[in-house]
């Protein structure tokens, strides 16, 4: 669904297996193509020695910096402590949106201005409150409720894995396209129902059980969309795919990829993450 023609070169732009995408999408273009001649593009312009050389001993791509780039940083520090290096026009990314959470938490407590830029995720996040705030008047049952809600997105998931393991005969009539995307989806409902979870959890630690409208007016003021230089913008890696910035957090960045359980293909995708993440900063 990601592909387009720019200037005579048929380019495929997405890093979602699911949506068209295949990582081995070049060397079909070759096969299929041929005979064509192809170009070497091994200089990275954004990037600092120091995390080139990283992704060279990590992935085996042999891109090289830039004339004169910078070296460059690399540094492991606790999540706990972002707020205390984080400062405006520095970004955030992470796998999975849930993991955002607690940094915005962190960075507002602390009084660093925070933004994300995906509307669509926040209006996505938004609709996991309203969907839930009719039949759960208080932040008590609201919890309750998205409790229930990702038991029951779990299920399906686990249903359609574990028929495709035992029984290649029954798999609710679904074909693999349709099975990829219902796991897909529920997957990430999940991981925004657990987003809204984790801050509803630290506002009930904060202020009791008190009505979901309430909760509604404070989450709406959390998640601040329009950037300014005074703001640390955060993202999912998807949505961080061609942007940069001096300096970028990368959250939980060694469990980005890699997980033994998960298909070639799978794997394949999260490694490409894992390369997109970090490759996004100019400094550190």
């Amino acid at each position: 669904y990601h592909s387009y023609v720019a200037d005579g070169l048929v380019t495929h732009n997405s890093i979602y297996g699911f949506a068209g995408a295949d990582s081995n999408s070049f060397m079909h273009i070759k096969e299929n193509f041929a005979p064509i001649e192809t170009f070497d593009l091994p200089i990275c312009y954004r990037c600092p020695t120091s995390h080139l050389t990283n992704v060279n001993r990590t992935f085996g791509i042999p891109i090289l910096p830039r004339p004169n780039a910078p070296k460059g940083e690399i540094i492991r520090i606790n999540k706990e402590d972002i707020y205390r290096f984080a400062k405006g026009g520095d970004k955030i990314v992470s796998r999975y949106n849930r993991w955002l959470a607690p940094v915005i938490i962190d960075l507002a407590t602390h009084g660093i201005p925070v933004c994300i830029p995906d509307k669509e995720l926040v209006e996505n996040l938004k609709k996991v409150v309203t969907k839930r705030a009719k039949k759960c008047p208080s932040t008590r049952a609201l919890r309750e409720g998205f409790e229930k809600d990702i038991r029951k997105y779990q299920e399906r998931v686990s249903k359609i894995v574990n028929t495709k393991v035992l029984n290649e005969e029954h798999k609710e009539n679904l074909s693999l396209k349709e099975q990829v995307e219902t796991v897909a989806d529920s997957n990430s409902k999940i991981d925004n129902i657990n987003f809204v979870l984790e801050i509803l959890k630290y506002y009930q630690n904060r202020s009791g059980n008190t009505s979901t409208l309430e909760f509604q007016r404070y989450l709406d003021k959390l998640l601040n969309t329009s950037p300014s230089s005074d703001c640390v913008t955060l993202s999912s890696v998807h949505k961080a795919k061609g942007l940069e910035a001096d300096n970028v957090f990368v959250l939980n960045e060694g469990k980005v990829c890699f997980d033994p359980r998960n298909s070639p293909e799978l794997q394949e995708q999260e490694k490409n993450l894992s390369y997109i993440s970090l490759t996004r900063a100019k400094n550190k």
